[in-house]
């Protein structure tokens, strides 16, 4: 699983090697990477400012460096869509039938400042990890 120079006695190379080699490992803000090489899962990364809408089961990268700049990304019409990735956060990718049963989760990049303003309702600055329950 692990590169066999993570192993080696130099800490500083090892952990730049396996940075580098990671699908995904330098994502710029606003933007969608997914990892779909695993048999277990898939895996997205989104950076910067993410915000959740649980109406539409929709996550959006958020690009502006405005605090105060808030969107509701579930009213919008006609927004120029960046990039649009449909994933299932489950771990069992392989077993078809526990798949159908998972909501698909829509990760939705979209332009600078779409979308009707408002203030989100919670914030949080750590990372987020989204499962299947």
């Amino acid at each position: 699983m692990f590169p066999l120079s993570l192993y080696s006695i130099h800490l500083e190379t090892p952990l730049l090697i396996w940075v580098q080699i990671l699908p995904c490992s330098s994502v710029s803000n606003g933007t969608i990477c997914c990892d779909r090489s695993n048999i277990r899962s898939d895996i997205c990364v989104m950076k910067g400012d993410v915000r959740t809408h649980s109406a539409s089961s929709s996550i959006f990268p958020y690009t502006s460096r405005d605090e105060n700049d808030f969107v509701n990304y579930g009213d919008e019409v006609g927004d120029e869509v960046i990039q649009h990735e449909k994933i299932r956060p489950c771990t069992q990718k392989w077993e078809k039938g526990t798949m159908d049963t998972i909501d698909e989760l829509d990760l939705i990049a979209k332009k600078e400042h779409s979308g009707v303003n408002h203030r989100c309702d919670v914030r949080h600055d750590v990372p987020a990890v989204f499962l299947c329950m």
